[in-house]
């Protein structure tokens, strides 16, 4: 057999495709390889430390489905949006009901969160003051989330019959529209 110049151009490209495949294929597939096992490395140290966790909490699953439990307790005591102006109807309710009279109920713009969205309320009311009491009690019993970071009280006049005016914020919590529940 003869080594000639086409057999060597013959040899070259075999060499050639050898060499492209290893750049194009084989070195690319490497750096994929190696992000795997780094990504594997990491997930294993995870697990190691989660499992070292969970030997410090004994009762882990446990602990972990009281935690579920109670996160859905508290989404379910979470209106929707459309929701809001039932609780607002039921706040004037509550007034009506202890002989209050309420001056003025203003919602305020909305504050998103993560899961959920705040919806602070400014309430004038005036009457009683044995009824803004049972008024407090009765927000304070509703099954919804709410709570009363502001409240200021005066008395209206200098007589006895203990008449107050009184301003309160008042803030409903409510599912988000970024909300997944």
């Amino acid at each position: 057999m003869r080594f000639g110049i086409r057999e060597m151009l013959y040899l070259l490209v075999l060499i050639g495709v050898m060499v492209g495949a290893y750049f194009v294929v084989l070195s690319p597939m490497d750096g994929k390889i190696q992000a795997y096992k780094d990504d594997t490395a990491s997930k294993h140290v995870t697990l190691g430390e989660l499992n070292k966790a969970k030997s410090t909490y004994p009762d882990f699953d446990a602990e972990i489905k009281r935690l579920e439990e109670a996160r859905e307790a508290f989404e379910r005591k979470l209106p929707n949006r459309r929701e809001v102006e039932v609780i607002l109807g039921q706040i004037w309710e509550i007034a009506k009901d202890q002989r209050l009279q309420v001056k003025s109920i203003v919602p305020d713009k909305s504050i998103e969160a993560a899961e959920y969205d705040e919806l602070p309320i400014k309430v004038q009311i005036e009457g009683d003051f044995d009824g803004y009491y049972a008024f407090i009690k009765r927000i304070e019993e509703l099954p919804r989330i709410t709570k009363m970071p502001r409240i200021h009280i005066e008395k209206i006049n200098n007589e006895a019959d203990g008449t107050v005016r009184t301003e309160l914020r008042l803030s409903i919590f409510f599912r988000g529209e970024n909300s997944t529940a």
